[in-house]
Order: C-alpha cells, then structure tokens, then sequence
C-alpha cells in the first residue's frame, strides 16, 4: 500500500498567464483614452495618454517574458520550495491567499527577499486550485492531540 505521506506535498507549476497580459495592455489603453477624452490640454493629454499606452504594452511583455517555475509545499506552518531554472529557493511565511479562481502565493527567503506568484484561472485549473486549498488548511498544530479537561 503506497504511503500517504508521497500525496500530500503540494506540486503546483506556474507559468505567465496570458489573461493577465491582456489585461495590463487592455487597462493601459483604456487609461490612455481616458487621458485623451478628459478635458485636459492637448499638451499634457497626447503625452498621457501615449505613457499610459506604453506602459500598459510594456508590463503586458514584462508578465509574458517571465520564466516558468514550480512551487513545493507541505502546507501550514513548512516552508515552501520554489524551483526556478537559476535554482532552488526556500520560502519561510508562506501565505496564500485565493479569492475565486485566482491565487496568490507569497513567501520570503533567507535574505528577506519576497516572492510572489499569482494564477489566474488559465493558468490555475480546478485541481491544482483545490490542491492549494488543502495544503493551505494544513497545520501541524491541528495534528497534535487536545489535552482532556477537567469537567
């Protein structure tokens, strides 16, 4: 019979989410029409609304050109272990924090360095998300035995 211990490491890969992409351009170009729309002058609108544009494409390309990792994490209280291609990290604090479909992960490093990882629901399926879930609710004060009291 295979151990249990095996399934309960939570494996979760994080990947870019193109959602995400289209909504930086799509906020910087709305945020760019506004400017132009707005009663400001011309002089300060057209330059507005041009940075705003650029700004948008920009953190749009920057979102997309991130490299893909993998999170390892026993849940609760453990340490979380993030594999990028420059190498393994070990994350302390870890919290996690899902409002639907969308997740966030964030823990610190040895140096005091924060990490942050967000999925959004192309990049997070059900399974992964429930996963998550579980190894969010985990504490290794809930497995220690209640002390009885006395009546």
């Amino acid at each position: 019979m295979p151990s249990s211990n095996a399934s309960s490491i939570c494996h979760i890969d994080w990947r870019p989410s193109r959602w995400l992409a289209a909504a930086l351009a799509g906020l910087g170009l709305m945020a760019a029409l506004s400017l132009w729309l707005s009663a400001l002058p011309g002089s300060l609108g057209l330059p507005g609304a041009l940075l705003a544009a650029g700004w948008g494409v920009f953190l749009a390309r920057r979102q997309l050109q991130q490299a893909p990792c993998s999170i390892d994490w026993l849940g609760g209280d453990e340490p979380a272990y993030l594999t990028r291609r420059d190498g393994l990290t070990r994350l302390q604090g870890v919290t996690v924090r899902m409002r639907g479909p969308l997740g966030t992960l964030a823990g610190t490093d040895a140096s005091g360095r924060t990490h942050r990882l967000a999925w959004w629901p192309d990049t997070l399926h059900a399974q992964d998300r429930r996963q998550l879930r579980l190894a969010m609710a985990v504490s290794w004060r809930s497995a220690k035995p209640l002390h009885k009291q006395a009546a």
